[in-house]
């Protein structure tokens, strides 16, 4: 899983606390419309300064909507049996989108035994959608996400796929429901545009491409190859979202952004 991250925000800020004692390793907040994608975060490891505590991977708080698409993301360790380690992810408003397959996960950090138990999401408030098939991990006995948000579990589609330069092209794997039609949608990305009934779209209306993929096989995986024109400019973000559904049930799904090298 390569260790960087794509974005569809409108700002992407770095937190400059937790719990007022550490930096976040990533914070959104400001009503951002933040993609995640193929990514590892990883909080800061306690050292040995008491002041030096382990952090979380990733704060979400205003208005925000995050999309978390195959990532792994962890929260820093503990070293002693005293300080609890940092959740991966903390909710503190807004709303967040878990999406993925087994190698997809969100974990709180390690600690030694006898420290506190860690959910592997903290929450405040908001709301949690998370695919089941994403492992949530949380340290010793804590519950997978505790706190007051909302939280559902259900079907979530996404799309895997590597980068790739003029007259390539873009391999994509498309994670899915078994049975369900599934269609998949490439061109530029854009901000989230609201496509009533189907959700938000991220590619650009204007400027794109349809590839019909049938009906998601038993093994919930589609494969999928998009050449890219030798016109294409490097330096492009190229999205590529899922339309999938039961039968014409179709709702637009988590997208995966890439880069024309």
């Amino acid at each position: 899983m390569p260790s960087t991250s794509s974005t569809a925000a409108r700002s992407l800020s770095i937190a400059p606390r937790w719990s007022a004692q550490a930096a976040a390793a990533i914070a959104v907040g400001g009503s951002s419309n933040v993609l995640l994608s193929e990514c590892i975060l990883t909080g800061h490891d306690m050292t040995s300064s008491l002041f030096d505590l382990p952090t979380v991977a990733l704060t979400v708080r205003g208005g925000s909507l995050v999309l978390v698409s195959s990532c792994s993301v962890t929260g820093g360790s503990s070293i002693d049996g005293s300080h609890p380690p940092a959740p991966g992810i903390v909710l503190e408003a807004g709303r967040l989108e878990l999406a993925g397959d087994s190698i997809a996960s969100v974990a709180a950090g390690r600690a030694l035994a006898g420290a506190p138990g860690t959910s592997a999401i903290h929450t405040l408030g908001g709301s949690v959608l998370h695919d089941p098939r994403v492992q949530l991990l949380p340290f010793a006995q804590a519950p997978a996400i505790d706190g007051p948000a909302v939280v559902a579990a259900g079907p979530l589609s996404s799309v895997r796929a590597g980068a790739t330069g003029p007259g390539g092209s873009i391999q994509a794997t498309l994670i899915g429901n078994p049975g369900d039609l599934a269609i998949l949608l490439i061109g530029p990305a854009i901000q989230p545009l609201a496509i009533d009934p189907f959700g938000n779209l991220m590619v650009d209306p204007t400027r794109i491409y349809f590839a019909n993929v049938g009906v998601v096989g038993p093994n919930g995986y589609v494969f999928q190859n998009f050449p890219i024109a030798g016109s294409a400019t490097p330096g492009e973000a190229i999205a590529i979202q899922p339309l999938t559904g039961p039968g014409f049930n179709l709702r637009l799904q988590l997208p995966v952004v890439v880069t024309i090298n």
